[in-house]
C-alpha cells in the first residue's frame, strides 16, 4: 500500500468482531484485508452521503414546481417556427 497512514482506532468487541468477520469473508484474511475493509466503508459512507444530498436537491426541485403546461398549434408551421 502506497501512502498509508497509521490510525489506531478504539471498537467494542462486537464492532472488532464483525469487522474481523468481514475481512475473512471478502479477503481471506490477507495481510492487510482490514484496512481494505475500513476503506472500503468509508468511500460507502461518501457516496451515500453523496446520493443523500443529490436526493435532497431533487425534493427540493420537485417542491418548487415544473410548469408542463401543454401548447398546443394550430398548424404545423407554428411548430416550426415558419410562416
Amino acid at each position: 500500500m502506497a501512502n498509508t497512514v497509521t490510525i489506531t482506532l478504539a471498537l467494542n468487541k462486537e464492532d472488532e468482531k464483525l469487522a474481523r468477520k468481514l475481512a475473512e469473508k471478502k479477503y481471506g484474511g490477507i495481510k492487510g484485508s482490514l484496512s481494505k475493509v475500513f476503506s472500503e466503508g468509508l468511500h460507502f459512507v461518501e457516496h451515500e452521503l453523496q446520493r443523500q444530498k443529490a436526493r435532497m436537491r431533487l425534493i427540493e426541485l420537485n417542491k418548487q414546481g415544473f410548469d408542463l403546461r401543454f401548447k398546443s398549434w394550430k398548424n404545423r408551421s407554428e411548430l416550426y417556427d415558419r410562416n
